[in-house]
């Protein structure tokens, strides 16, 4: 035991290995003796392609199978304790006319050792049916044999069930381990492979004559019945040559331990036509909504809502889902929004009221406007304008629409972001094909002066009477196409706008970055000040790019007030800076992150430029400086070698959306803290992301895959659409955490903002480079880590702030640390290379201390990070 005491640096790093071992050695192995909780084990298998149906036998095959399912080159074949995997070198035939003891190519046959043989049953019905109409005897046909997306083995192992399904296109199976009951010993034999062995991150490693198949590394959380979740360590453990088993370090968690890695929740919501989500929000409530647009008569919608029925095309849509609550009680809140037309909802936000602003664009002549709004018309024929729209769904059915108008001109208006800020403001960018668009007396550009597209940008005041609520408007661009794509607006007011030109004569600044255009489509940059008159508004502009096209599709400020830009690029020459991530365009397109510095001159002002991305097609949507004061970048992620981080929820596939985590300050090998791919088989594409509860990310769009990941409970965990063309809605809600990290309490903040202590990779063992952070510290504040071996249930109040590390530890270290001038800490500590260590939880807050601030700032000047949990993987 160590006692309590103020460490140096080098003296907690000199015991660092010691202490973790001591630690490490009271990991427990599942054993028919020892009483835990719920436990859901996954096993993910590579070297298989979904997605799959699994189809019962009834019947029409021999009497030994229970359930077969094919995809591509792969059959599963499901017996009374286990299944045959089935992997054909060139041949693929139907599960009736193959024989798992005989199949070519190779085939693994995993048993579930001393099990109960179990009928397995099948779970999540899938639409359709399969008629089988063998030979010409009638007795031998089968028809409505019915399809599923699941297979279950109750009760394989007193209390225990194992499921087995398809995700991200890949098989993996699950074992449920019920509260109060013993964890049985689960052991599984492998027969017909050539060797089977354990690869360097914890992988199952089966060695075949068509290859090798990987079951991938077993992770694991605990919910508790609070709805929390704590993750817990879980790795393979070989038995010999032909048996594996697995490994759990519970402690003395209760609740219902799920495996589905850094996925909270996940959902699909539609119906048989098509549907798709552009926009998504967190209330402060917890709910989550969804807002863009179907052409399903019978998208749901719920009592109250305001409006019930489907109008033929496109209308938009609006729902809300609580994922607190269980399966068809989540669905809160869901309408159809729009008239007789085209009407699609592109960007929403929502206010601490619940009251939401939603924008986008219709050509519904009839589309529901307000008496307080600006223009109650639609402008054009068959042409699209821009809507914004206050909505509560709180309010009864006819009060919901709080506010709602037209803003456009007689041509097509497109808007493609906005932005809400503290007062109700609202200001928008897209493009615009209209002559008579909107403007204001003052603005830097009043005239349309192009046969195509001119981007604008818009601001409206909703408070205000209609003659006055059009505070801002103005064209910007040059001779030929422009399109605004994103905006952002500071705390000065100052509007930053992203998006493409073609022009050779877009507007920019003296000393930008880049005042010549490359190429027939770059990137633009540009600062609008409204509080300026006319040409002076445009306080920066500038292009960015290379030879090849490329188009900005986020804009966001950091804390200096230097510009951050994304987007996706096909220049191999597109400016990049030696502390890049990435200095190579890996495929025809990537995704590119730049920050520029508008205070310097010319090339001085790209202070960092990067790709990222694989060898396909890949791009950033979204830009969100997050509240540890790293950025989270989102989008699409076409590469299936996209990188990603150990311990994400999912590699890529290709065709996935991602969302990362990068800290662009660190070096380049640490500065992907995190990212993931998300998504099934088929495809997905990205509507947006958001905020959410719990420090964890919220993220919307399409999918066409059967097998998109979802969470036990989630309102709907079916694909619903008929059609190879019709996608589905889907909803996540991502840990941002790497695998191994969760918090599990709250900052003590004072002046600073919410502390989000983060850290750098996922800690598993033998990760020297291992750190703990805080971005968001004060500036050249001196602090200290504490970490211990226990934490507090509630928080002790010390000296105004709230620490949760237990100073009655068997094990504490205190570790100064200071931040720099843009309030960034880390902490290294390096993780052995000892395998005792697997299992091992630690836990840690930073706590920053200064000068004393005025309320509501603590008397002391202290300040304490979010408490985080650090469960060493293997």
């Amino acid at each position: 035991m160590v006692d309590p005491a103020r460490l140096c640096l080098p003296c907690l790093l000199a015991m660092w290995p010691a202490v973790l071992s001591v630690k490490g050695a009271s990991q427990r192995l599942f054993d028919r003796s020892t009483a835990g909780p719920p436990l859901v084990r996954q096993a993910s298998i590579d070297g298989t392609a979904g997605p799959f149906v699994f189809v019962p036998n009834h019947g029409q095959w021999p009497d030994h199978v229970r359930f077969a399912t094919t995809a591509g080159l792969t059959t599963f074949v499901f017996e009374a304790n286990g299944w045959w995997m089935n992997f054909e070198a060139e041949r693929e035939l139907p599960p009736a006319r193959r024989d798992p003891a005989l199949a070519g190519g190779a085939a693994l046959h995993m048993t579930f050792v001393g099990c109960e043989p179990s009928q397995a049953t099948g779970d999540d019905r899938l639409p359709g049916v399969y008629n089988y109409f063998l030979g010409s005897d009638p007795d031998r046909w089968h028809t409505s044999v019915p399809r599923y997306a699941a297979v279950v083995y109750h009760d394989l192992y007193p209390g225990i069930d194992v499921r087995a399904y398809s995700a991200r296109g890949r098989f993996e199976y699950d074992l449920v381990v019920a509260d109060g009951v013993p964890a049985a010993t689960v052991e599984v034999k492998v027969e017909g492979a050539d060797a089977m062995r354990l690869d360097d991150d914890g992988a199952l490693v089966f060695s075949t004559a068509v290859g090798e198949v990987r079951q991938e590394p077993p992770v694991a959380y605990v919910v508790d019945p609070s709805g929390g979740r704590q993750p817990v360590a879980c790795a393979h453990r070989l038995l010999g040559s032909d048996r594996f088993a697995f490994t759990v370090d519970l402690g003395t968690l209760r609740g219902t331990l799920v495996i589905d890695p850094g996925l909270v929740y996940g959902t699909y919501v539609g119906t048989y036509s098509e549907e798709w989500a552009n926009a998504v929000v967190a209330s402060a409530a917890g709910t989550i909504t969804v807002a863009g647009a179907t052409n399903s008569a019978d998208f749901p919608t719920t009592p109250g809502a305001w409006y019930r029925t489907w109008r033929p095309g496109y209308d938009g849509v609006i729902t809300m889902l609580d994922p607190a609550r269980v399966g068809a009680e989540q669905l809160v809140y869901s309408t159809f929004f729009g008239g007789v037309g085209w009407d699609e909802v592109i960007a929403m936000t929502v206010d601490g009221a619940g009251i939401l602003t939603l924008t986008g664009y219709t050509d519904s002549s009839d589309f529901p406007t307000t008496a307080d709004a600006w223009d109650r018309h639609l402008h054009g024929t068959s042409l699209l304008d821009v809507f914004v729209t206050r909505f509560d769904p709180a309010r009864p059915q006819i009060e919901q629409l709080v506010y709602s108008t037209f803003l456009g001109g007689a041509g097509s208006d497109l808007v493609r972001a906005m932005e809400v800020d503290s007062a109700g403001v609202v200001t928008i960018a897209g493009d615009t094909s209209s002559n008579d668009f909107p403007t204001t007396p003052g603005a830097f550009d009043r005239s349309h002066a192009t046969a195509d597209s001119d981007s604008f940008v818009a601001r409206l005041d909703p408070a205000r009477v209609p003659a006055e609520q059009l505070r801002y408007g103005t064209y910007l661009g040059g001779a030929l196409s422009d399109g605004a794509n994103a905006v952002s607006v500071g705390p000065d007011g100052v509007i930053t706008v992203g998006g493409a030109t073609r022009s050779t004569d877009f507007p920019t600044t003296d000393g930008a970055f880049r005042r010549q255009a490359y190429d027939w489509s770059d990137t633009f940059a540009a600062r609008l000040d409204p509080a300026r008159t006319g040409t002076d508004q445009l306080v920066y502009g500038t292009y960015l790019g290379g030879v090849g096209i490329e188009f900005a599709l986020a804009v966001a400020s950091d804390d200096a007030g230097r510009l951050l830009v994304a987007g996706w690029t096909e220049s191999a020459d597109f400016p990049t800076t030696p502390t890049a991530f990435d200095r190579i365009l890996r495929g025809r397109s990537n995704a590119f992150l730049v920050r520029l510095d508008p205070e310097r001159s010319g090339a001085e002002q790209l202070s960092y430029a990067t790709f990222l991305g694989g060898t396909w097609g890949d791009r950033i949507n979204v830009l969100v400086p997050d509240p540890s004061g790293l950025l989270i970048l989102a989008g699409s992620a076409g590469s299936s070698d996209f990188p990603t981080t150990r311990g994400a929820t999912a590699p890529a596939g290709g065709g996935d959306v991602f969302v990362a985590r990068i800290d662009i300050d660190a070096p380049p090998a640490a500065q992907l803290h995190y990212a993931t791919a998300l998504g099934g088989s088929l495809g997905e594409v990205l509507g947006s992301v958001a905020p959410g509860p719990r420090g964890t990310m919220l993220v919307a769009g399409r999918t066409w895959s059967t097998d998109f990941p979802t969470s036990p409970g989630a309102w709907d965990r079916s694909f619903n659409s008929g059609g190879p063309y019709n996608p589905d809605i889907f909803v996540a809600e991502i840990d941002m955490l790497p695998t191994g990290v969760d918090r599990f309490g709250d900052s003590s903040f004072g002046c600073a903002g919410r502390l989000a202590a983060d850290a750098s990779s996922m800690p598993f063992v033998g990760n020297a480079d291992f750190r703990l952070t805080c971005s968001n510290a004060p500036s050249r504040a001196h602090g200290e880590v504490f970490l211990a071996s226990a934490a507090l249930s509630a928080p002790l109040r010390v000296l105004g702030v709230d620490l949760w590390i237990d100073p009655a530890s068997d094990w504490l270290a205190i570790v100064p640390v200071q931040s720099n001038a843009s309030g960034y800490a880390t902490q290294p500590f390096p993780i052995p290379d000892d395998p005792v260590l697997t299992g091992v939880a630690l836990y840690a807050q930073f706590c920053w201390f200064g000068a004393t601030q005025p309320p509501p700032c603590p008397p002391q000047g202290f300040a304490t990070s979010d408490p985080l949990r650090v469960t060493i993987q293997p």
